[in-house]
């Protein structure tokens, strides 16, 4: 909830605003729904399309991505603003980017290939 006047939050049912004192309308408050974070889906889905496709280029992307979606569920976990989902998107897309860099990397050294397809190549 924020304030009727400053705009800050302020606690939910508060009579009024600890910061500017404000008396608060009984107004209610415009729900907004939790939004999935699209850094995590990205990761998640560029993590799937490394699984059949440029894995050692797709592997660190994935990370890269879920390690930005990390940052935003860090830095709006106690902010006024609608939660995000997509953790599991961002856990998974980044376990799955560590394990396709590893295996296409593997596949690289073993058989000095392009590690196009690496997963079906053998």
């Amino acid at each position: 909830m924020k304030c009727n006047n400053c705009g800050k939050p302020i606690p939910n049912g508060s009579e009024s605003c600890p910061y500017c004192g404000t008396t608060q309308n009984a107004v209610l408050e415009d729900f907004e729904e939790p939004r999935y974070c699209p850094f995590a889906v990205a990761s998640f889905i560029v993590s799937l399309v490394g699984t059949l496709l440029f894995a050692v280029i797709c592997g660190p992307v994935s990370m890269i991505l879920a390690g930005i979606a990390f940052y935003n569920f860090d830095r709006f976990a106690d902010k006024a603003s609608p939660k995000l989902k997509g953790k599991g998107f961002m856990i998974a897309g980044f376990l799955l980017g560590i394990f396709e860099f590893v295996i296409g990397a593997a596949a690289l050294a073993a058989n000095n290939s392009t590690a196009v397809f690496i997963f079906w190549m053998h």
